[in-house]
Parts: C-alpha cells; structure tokens; sequence
C-alpha cells in the first residue's frame, strides 16, 4: 500500500514529517510528529489520524513568520529537554526508528526540563536517577506482571549518554563538565546497570490454555483463539515487531512432491531472518483456514483483527474471568516464554531450541534450570521406581547366595 508522501511506517507507528526550504538558511524547517498505531482500533483510523497530521503541519509550515518562532536561541549551556528534542529531531531524520520519544517522556519524570547538561553531572543525579527509572519501568501500563529487567533502564541511560554526547559535539557540554571526564566516548559516568533478567514470567499450563480457549469460544472470538494458540506454537514471535507484521506471504506451503509447511520471518532483535522453520500441526492447520481470506487481502495479514490491543484486551478479560490475577498473572507477551519452557520440559536440544525460538544458546541453557511443579514430581517418581528396582534386585541377591 502506497503511503502519502511525508508519512511512512515505521516500526509500529506512522512517522509524518514536513519539511520547507528557508532563503538563507542551511538546515531545512522541520515538522516532525508520531501517530501509534496501538492507540487505535485498525490501521486504517491511524492512517486517517497520520494525514489530519500531515495537514496541520503543511498548514503550520505555510503560516508568514512561522519559521522565526522555531529558530533556536544561541546558547553556551546545553539545556536537557531541548537537547533531547534535537536529537530524536535528526534521529527522524536518518530514518532511525527507535523508542526515544518514550525514553525521553520516561527521563523528564526524574530530570526538570530546563536543567543544565553540566549540572546533570553528579553522583546523586546518576544514582537517584536509576532510582526513579526503575520505579518508572515497573508501574509502566503495558508492565501488566510488573516485572523489571535492567535492559530498560540501561536502554535509558544510553539515551542520556548520546544527548551527551550530542552536547559535546555541539559545544553545548564540555568534556570536562562529565561525571567521568576519563571516558568521554564510552560511560561517561553513566554506566549500565548489570543485566538481570525479569523475574515472574509465567508459563501458561495446558490447563490454563484450555480454559481461555474455552472462554473465548463461548464469547465468539474464534480469531483470538487462533491467535491464541498460534502464539503459543509460533516459534517465540515477539508480539508487536513479528506477530504484527506476520503475513501469509512468510509461510511456504507444500507444493508437489514437497509437503513440507514452513515459515520464515524477520526477527527484530537479530535482525536476521529466522531461516525456514517446519511448522507443526496446530499452526499448518491454522494456515489453511486463513490462507484464502489472507491472500484475498492488501496487507495479507493472518489476523487482521488482532490488534496488539485487543490482544491485550481480550486477556485481561479471560485471566480475570479464570481467577488469573496477581502472582498468577498472565498477558500476551507469557506465549514466547511458554513456547520456550515447553520445548525445554519436551528435551529438546539446546541448539534447535535456540534455532526454533530465535534466542541465543545461553538464554536457551536458561530454560533448563526453570523446572515446573510437575516435572519435579516427575522426576521423583522416576528415581523412586529405579530405587524400587535396585532394592528389589538386592533381595534377588541375597536369596540366590543362600542356596
């Protein structure tokens, strides 16, 4: 589908931008605004959002004089919030889609808009900082297990360090103003935090799935339950980068001599494609009822329907339903971590494990030591039968020696 110029998609939004050349003036006026797609019920009330957008800033942009209101004051401090502003500015720029704009949003809950870069530099600012960010993160809205994983705060830190470093190219921050003078291209100051994994994932027990599958029968939502289930089988998809972006155009079906269902896609956080994996029943036969309806459409995706909202919606619904809140909570993104702890508990080898779900070696060794309930009783009951057998045969021995 062909967008109108100045809007594009990237990501999981609509990046609308509008540009004018000023006499006299090196750098182009620049209009820059984000329209997510999650805020809204289907792609094409976002797209029609994306164009009243377009418009105002055309409108914005030919205003007499509207270009002297944005022409920025000669400085010899950087000030944080406008600093920030200019780098997700040329960020938009170079086509660079990333989360800055949230991670801005996030460090100004901490840092007052108008302080000095050079006064940002102090100990207490840089632990303090870590403080709120964690806070931040974990009463986030779409935090729905209020869990904390140290990759958020360290993703916010290193928004900080490239407004730094933009500072000291700019001549907005001198070097040594930086917490850490001694690593003016590294740290700064600002190190990372060690990572520690989000702790409370929940896996989804068959049980549990069963009785959301039925929950949403009952309330007619077959495309969630295929969703569902496609989830929970559909090798880790990440849910707003894969999930979303899924078309029927990634599954290769059997053909001639060649029955074999297979599926290739992008995986965002490799950014490699996933290679043609072999899909299993559940999803074959989800394929075939949605292949035609898929094909028949311009985005060709397999839901449509499921926005990552709904998605979240119908969830929150059904877990509240079953009595799945609290410590037992479960949301959409539980599928991939599922998925994974399903494989291991299954024993499949590490390296397939890692192929399949699109994780590294190391994080696939970690699934081996995230035993369930049932697999240790399992396990129990399998040395108390060979302890059974190892007594029993001891008997045998002994009653043979006495003859």
């Amino acid at each position: 589908m062909e967008l109108p110029k100045g809007i594009e998609k990237r990501g999981n939004s609509f990046k609308v931008v509008t540009r004018k050349r000023i006499k006299g003036e090196v750098k182009p006026l620049l209009l820059a605004g984000s329209i997510k797609l999650e805020d809204y019920d289907s792609f094409d009330e976002a797209l029609a959002e994306a164009k009243k957008l377009k418009d105002l800033q055309v409108k914005q942009i030919s205003t007499t004089g509207f270009n002297n209101t944005l022409k920025k004051k000669i400085r010899t401090v950087g000030i944080l919030g406008e600093v920030m502003k200019e780098v997700c500015e040329e960020k938009l720029e170079k086509n660079s889609s990333s989360n800055h704009d949230d991670y801005a949003k996030d460090i100004l809950q901490y840092f007052p808009r108008d302080i000095r870069l050079d006064a940002m530099q102090t100990q207490d600012h840089y632990k303090n900082f870590k403080i709120k960010m964690k806070e931040v993160i974990l009463h986030r809205p779409n935090n729905h297990l209020g869990t904390y994983n140290s990759r958020s705060l360290n993703k916010r830190l290193g928004f900080l360090r490239e407004c730094f470093r933009y500072g000291i190219k700019h001549r907005y921050l001198s070097v040594d103003k930086l917490l850490d003078p001694a690593y003016p291209s590294g740290h700064m100051g600002w190190k990372d935090d060690a990572t520690i994994e989000s702790k409370n994932k929940n896996v989804i027990t068959p049980q549990v799935e069963q009785d959301i599958v039925d929950e949403a029968i009952f309330d007619g939502e077959q495309e969630f339950v295929d969703a569902f289930r496609w989830l929970l089988n559909g090798f880790g998809m990440r849910l707003e980068f894969e999930f979303q972006k899924f078309t029927i155009d990634n599954i290769t079906f059997p053909r001639g001599l060649d029955k074999k269902f297979t599926i290739n896609f992008f995986r965002n956080k490799t950014k490699k494609w996933s290679g043609d994996l072999p899909m299993n029943e559940v999803t074959q036969e989800i394929a075939l009822r949605y292949r035609e309806k898929a094909f028949a459409r311009a985005d060709k995706k397999l839901f449509p329907n499921m926005t990552k909202r709904k998605l979240r919606t119908l969830f929150d619904r059904y877990t509240k339903r079953l009595g799945l809140v609290g410590d037992k909570k479960i949301t959409p993104y539980c599928t991939k971590h599922t998925f994974v702890t399903r494989l291991a508990e299954n024993k499949v080898p590490v390296k397939t494990i890692s192929v399949l779900a699109g994780i590294t070696v190391e994080t696939a060794l970690g699934y081996y030591n995230q035993v369930s309930d049932e697999s240790m009783v399992e396990a129990m009951q399998s040395l108390e039968n060979d302890s059974s057998k190892v007594v029993s045969m001891i008997g045998h021995n002994r009653k043979v020696g006495n003859k």
